[in-house]
């Protein structure tokens, strides 16, 4: 559709449709938070909002946010995209293995405990770490 090709960004675009299935499951086990459910225009804005919104419990009335509850998130997110982006692109060109691949020799399963394996596994659980950190 967008032919997007870095599975980094790709997958931050899934991260709004998971989203609405999440509120959607909330709404309809009446589990969404009671200032939410007061009027309809904080109904509308808590359910399409990509971000987390707080409300007044006494105004029911979204917060504002201050300029660090917004910038400092903005640029932790901006960074952790960067990175994602140069890391995704290494792991991409060497197929998912920058410490290179392990031959699977024998019976055994030795093989899984091969130090070039292990720090396989441990870069791209990394990788997801990071994702969700994002």
């Amino acid at each position: 559709l967008l032919d997007i090709r870095n599975k980094c960004f790709r997958m931050n675009l899934c991260f709004t449709p998971l989203l609405v299935i999440f509120r959607c499951l909330a709404a309809m086990h009446g589990t969404s938070p009671p200032v939410v459910e007061t009027t309809f225009n904080n109904y509308c804005l808590y359910n399409t909002s990509v971000i987390e919104l707080e409300f007044d419990e006494k105004s029911g009335k979204p917060v504002k946010a201050t300029y660090n509850d917004v910038v400092g998130p903005a640029k932790e997110f901006i960074k952790l995209l960067c990175l994602l982006g140069v890391l995704y692109s290494i792991v991409e060109i060497t197929g998912y293995a920058p410490f290179g691949t392990v031959e699977k020799t024998g019976e055994g399963m030795t093989w899984v405990f091969h130090p070039k394996h292990l720090a396989n596994n441990f870069f791209v659980a990394y990788i997801t770490q990071l994702n969700l950190a994002a």
